[in-house]
C-alpha cells in the first residue's frame, strides 16, 4: 500500500492509519483504496516563478536588478541535512567570482525550524554562502549565516 493512498469509508476519505480506518485490534477493515495521485490536466502546472509567494517574489526582482546578467535559480536545489531532513533554498545564484550563494526569504514571522535548517546547512557545507534576507517592517534585512 502506497502512504499516497486514501481509504474510503462510507462515502468519506481517510488516512490508512487514521482509527476509523483500522477495525478491532488494528485488523484492517474492508475498504475501498483510492489513491490522491490523480493529476488535474486541465490546469498546467505552475513555473517555479509562479509558485512563488509576495515576499519570494519581491526579493527575486531585488536580486534580478542586483545581478542583471546572472541566471537566479528558484527552488532548484536541495542539500540533505540528515536522514529525512532536507534544505531548498529559495533562491540560488553564482558570483562572478564563481562562489555559489543560497538564499532563504522570511517575512517578519519566522518559524524555529526554518532557521535551525538554514543554520545547519551553513555549518555543513561551508563552501557555500548561506543568506537569510528577512522583510520586516517594509525594509529588506539580509544575514550571511555564520559557518
Amino acid at each position: 500500500m502506497a502512504e499516497a493512498d486514501f481509504v474510503l469509508i462510507d462515502g468519506k476519505y481517510y488516512s490508512p492509519k487514521h482509527p476509523l480506518a483500522l477495525g478491532k485490534l488494528g485488523v484492517p477493515m474492508k475498504r475501498e483504496f483510492v489513491s490522491d495521485n490523480m493529476v488535474d490536466i486541465s490546469k498546467p502546472n505552475p513555473t517555479p516563478e509562479e509558485a512563488l509567494n509576495k515576499t519570494e517574489r519581491a526579493y527575486l526582482n531585488i536580486l534580478r536588478e542586483r545581478f542583471p546578467f546572472q541566471p537566479i535559480m528558484i527552488q532548484a536545489i536541495t542539500l540533505r541535512l540528515a536522514h529525512n531532513t532536507k534544505y531548498t533554498a529559495d533562491f540560488a545564484y553564482t558570483l562572478p567570482t564563481g562562489a555559489l550563494v543560497f538564499v532563504e526569504t522570511k517575512g517578519s514571522f519566522v518559524r524555529d525550524d526554518a532557521i535551525v535548517k538554514l543554520k545547519t546547512a551553513a555549518s555543513m557545507f561551508p563552501q557555500f554562502t548561506f543568506i537569510k534576507a528577512q522583510y520586516k517592517k517594509g525594509q529588506w534585512k539580509e544575514t550571511v549565516m555564520p559557518k
